[in-house]
């Protein structure tokens, strides 16, 4: 269900950071450490490095986990403070339906597409 209304209201719940139990918070952190999944290819890039050390992996992959991570607080920040506890599981469900939600749901649609199997097969 939208949360905005066609006539342009939307509904905004009450602001909460956590809700739920355990349970919750548990699931929420599988999904937390699943979208940085990145540890399947760090023997890749490791090999790819010139002159490879742990050092040289550490300065080459922290600016991109830093990176996600700010996109991922800004994205979950924005659902938040758009819609408190009214904010629907699926982030742009709660958005109405115009053009520039479209197109994030078709570059979300590419980005999965894309994503997942270069994930898991890197093709260099």
């Amino acid at each position: 269900e939208h949360c905005c209304l066609p006539s342009g209201e939307c509904c905004i719940g009450e602001i909460q950071a956590f809700t739920g139990d355990a349970l919750t918070f548990l699931n929420s952190m599988a999904v937390l450490v699943t979208s940085y999944c990145c540890s399947i290819q760090m023997f890749s890039f490791y090999n790819d490095l010139v002159e490879p050390s742990v050092a040289r992996m550490n300065k080459a992959s922290m600016p991109a986990i830093v990176l996600c991570t700010i996109l991922y607080l800004a994205i979950s920040f924005g659902g938040l403070f758009t819609y408190g506890s009214a904010v629907s599981s699926d982030l742009l469900g709660s958005y109405p339906l115009t053009l520039e939600v479209t197109i994030c749901r078709i570059g979300l649609a590419f980005l999965v597409t894309v994503s997942y199997p270069l994930l898991m097969h890197p093709c260099r």
